[in-house]
């Protein structure tokens, strides 16, 4: 069994310090094993964490939990699934690297598509009554939208502006981000949206 890092606590906070388990299993296996984690903490914090203890604590974000689910992510409430962060199920004091993300994607892409429709295909849903003024309301803006996004005649594909979009969100407003390269992305997506437009 895997032996974790070992933790030490001071009157100032909570340290993750590896020299035990350097020493134990060298430089080169911790790298091997944490060398992502490594490499994003010391960008962050300045600091050499093969060298120096990582400080950590439990921010509020991490105290806050989220709604209970089942095994099938439902809430107690019938037909509300909640996934990623909005749920309970995976949050702790010292989530460190990028749990929430994997949590979402691991939610979105391997549990709910196996999850949701079962509950769909049992559940008795009432009819939708299309003489409600709402129903009548939506129906005529997805049609309005759906002439607009038809009349526009573009040559490139929704999903190479998606693709677009999530570079410059993953280059400049990670976990790793700064004032100069929030503007940046600002610029770039306002440059994106007019290109929606005309594309």
């Amino acid at each position: 069994m895997r032996r974790r890092p070992g933790r030490r606590e001071s009157g100032l906070g909570v340290y993750l310090d590896f020299a035990a388990a350097i020493q134990r299993l060298g430089e080169r296996v911790i790298r091997d094993r944490y060398g992502n984690l490594f490499e994003m903490y010391e960008r962050i914090t300045d600091e050499n964490p093969y060298k120096v203890p990582m400080r950590i604590y439990p921010a509020i974000h991490y105290t806050m939990g989220g709604l209970w689910v089942d095994y099938y992510l439902m809430s107690t409430i019938p037909g509300l699934f909640a996934i990623g962060e909005a749920n309970f199920s995976d949050h702790g004091a010292n989530r460190l690297g990028a749990s929430a993300l994997m949590q979402g994607l691991s939610d979105g892409y391997f549990v709910l598509p196996y999850t949701i429709g079962n509950y769909i295909a049992q559940a008795k849903l009432e009819k939708a009554d299309t003489s409600h003024p709402e129903f009548r309301h939506a129906e005529t803006q997805v049609e309005r939208l759906t002439q607009r996004l038809l009349s526009i005649k573009g040559k490139r594909t929704a999903d190479s502006f998606h693709r677009e979009l999530g570079k410059v969100v993953w280059d400049y407003c990670g976990m790793s981000r700064n004032a100069g390269g929030l503007e940046f992305a600002i610029g770039k997506i306002r440059e994106l949206r007019r290109n929606i437009g005309r594309a």
